[in-house]
């Protein structure tokens, strides 16, 4: 094979050219704020995103006895265990579905200082620290008011967060979990940091993800 021949595969992309690409960034949007706080926060996708979700299952049965009789079962089984034997049967492990979490994605969201490290990097860092902390009605000392979403009369109100992974998947309705952030020490003029990774845990809003709602994301 003659040097530099490398079939017909397309060469890795580099960093400078995933910037700025659909495919290859991540999205925080911020909409429905009574406030009009509203904004999308758009940075260079990580090289790992972790998703997951689980189910819960429970063994009712293992917790009851064939014959209904408590007081007999217990004396059968003392006196079958002393031979190795149980009055245990398999079908009594059986699992029941119960629930299934949430949805959740961790994403390290890396704000880089692409004009001014006060709002590239700084504001937005405010930002997401403000998707998991309350704000207060009639100042400091009053009524906390949570973040994100509330049901009122079963209807939807507040804030809405979702998430977009690329072209790949989009989370329409998140909560955000916990914000976390490793910060460089590089600093611009003004001490606002020049690079920052922040970590952010979403789930989705609805605890009993759906087949439906997996077919939504994507």
């Amino acid at each position: 094979m003659a040097a530099g021949n490398f079939g017909n595969a397309s060469p890795p992309k580099s960093f400078a050219q995933k910037a700025n690409n659909a495919l290859y960034t991540v999205q925080l949007i911020k909409s429905g704020d009574p406030s009009g706080d509203n904004w999308t926060i758009t940075a260079n996708m990580p090289e790992k995103i972790n998703f997951g979700i689980s189910a819960q299952w429970d063994t009712p049965f293992a917790r009851t006895n064939p014959d209904g009789s408590s007081a007999k079962a217990a004396a059968a089984n003392l006196g079958m265990k002393m031979t190795g034997m149980t009055t245990k049967f398999r079908w009594q492990s059986a699992q029941v579905w119960e629930s299934s979490s949430p949805f959740n994605i961790s994403i390290p969201f890396v704000l880089t200082a692409q004009t001014d490290a006060g709002t590239d990097v700084k504001e937005n860092f405010k930002r997401m620290l403000k998707l998991v902390t309350p704000s207060t009605m009639g100042g400091e000392d009053g009524l906390l008011i949570a973040p994100g979403r509330t049901v009122v009369g079963g209807a939807l109100n507040g804030t809405k967060i979702k998430c977009i992974v690329g072209m790949f998947l989009t989370l329409e309705d998140a909560v955000v979990k916990s914000v976390s952030a490793d910060m460089d020490s590089m600093f611009d003029s003004g001490g606002n940091p020049m690079s920052m990774t922040v970590s952010v845990e979403l789930e989705s809003f609805w605890a009993s993800f759906t087949t439906s709602d997996v077919n939504a994301m994507f």
